[in-house]
């Protein structure tokens, strides 16, 4: 399994979770959002700073983050870099997940240092 700390301002939100579907990581029943194949979808939203529990954290405009994580069997990077071979269209746009995810130097997805919530 993979785990992935997700992350995006509020109004991507949409977007975050249509590229999980693109991705074959997330699926939408009923308005309910779940993971495939056996993984699970956690979902966070909006957290409190690390220094004033009084003032959600957000990025240097403004906008509230909101947060997820999600195990999954998928290898999301594998399945971009697939789906970006096979459809020269839309490499653009999976170029750009990476500022969904918690990642190291490298890019490569990554346990926040003090994440909120693990899995056990």
């Amino acid at each position: 399994m993979n785990t992935y700390y997700l992350r995006c301002i509020e109004s991507d939100i949409p977007q975050l979770i249509a590229l999980g579907h693109a991705l074959g990581a997330l699926q939408t029943q009923d308005e309910v959002v779940t993971a495939t194949d056996g993984g699970y979808w956690d979902v966070l939203g909006a957290l409190p700073d690390f220094t004033d529990s009084e003032t959600l954290r957000k990025d240097a405009e403004g906008n509230t983050y909101w947060h997820a994580n999600l195990r999954t069997p998928v290898d999301l990077r594998e399945r971009a870099e697939a789906l970006a071979l096979a459809n020269p269209e839309i490499a653009g746009a999976l170029s750009q997940i990476s500022r969904f995810f918690v990642v190291d130097a490298e890019g490569k997805a990554v346990s926040p240092a003090y994440p909120s919530r693990v899995f056990l």
